[in-house]
């Protein structure tokens, strides 16, 4: 069903419809909160809020623009105001994000996967949130230059600029040699249970 039939019936009152739009983008919206917010709680929470306002504020969406792009704008005010308000810095803890992936029946296999899939996670980790997100947006969650520009508020020529610089600092082995669709994964059991908490608040 295209997308702004989807809204529109929303609008129109049936707001069921809006389970479709939650879970087309949450592995996006994760994967863009996760450039700001460290700790999977707390990204979880800011998705629900967001995603809650974007339904509160629908009636008011430009229908000339992207609905991803204006939910990513969204998210990352809410991880903005998240961070104003922490008052402590969180590191990243990867020890609850797996790999998953039942192709591979070698357990060694699996496990170099794993240990590669967490040291690029922490090679992403370790740049500035500025260049971080521009990076998941583009080479994990494969946007275009120009939605990640509406999405940000920045111009292309910024984007390829932060792109550029964060690809710099991530060695290319790293850069090369990994399953992107495994990077900051929000697994089916998490996906089903934002869809269930949003479809209750809205």
């Amino acid at each position: 069903m295209e997308e702004q039939v989807i809204i529109e019936r929303i609008i129109s009152g049936e707001k069921e419809f809006y389970e479709l739009l939650v879970r087309r983008y949450n592995q996006t919206l994760y994967r863009v909160i996760k450039g700001f917010i460290s700790d999977d709680s707390d990204i979880e929470e800011i998705m629900q809020i967001s995603y809650v306002k974007a339904f509160e504020k629908l009636s008011t969406f430009n229908m000339k623009s992207k609905f991803s792009t204006w939910l990513i704008r969204i998210a990352i005010n809410e991880s903005l105001q998240f961070n104003k308000k922490s008052v402590k810095y969180r590191s990243i803890n990867y020890s609850d994000i797996g790999y998953s992936d039942n192709s591979l029946k070698n357990p060694e296999q699996l496990l170099i996967m794993n240990e590669s899939t967490q040291i690029y996670e922490q090679a992403i980790s370790e740049l500035d949130p500025i260049y971080k997100s521009v990076f998941i947006l583009r080479e994990i969650d494969l946007m275009s230059i120009k939605d990640i520009s509406e999405s940000l508020e920045i111009s292309e020529s910024n984007v390829k600029v932060r792109l550029h610089r964060a690809k710099v600092q991530i060695k290319e082995i790293l850069y090369h040699n990994q399953n992107r669709e495994n990077i900051f994964e929000f697994g089916n059991h998490r996906c089903d249970n934002m869809v269930a908490n949003v479809m209750k608040s809205v």
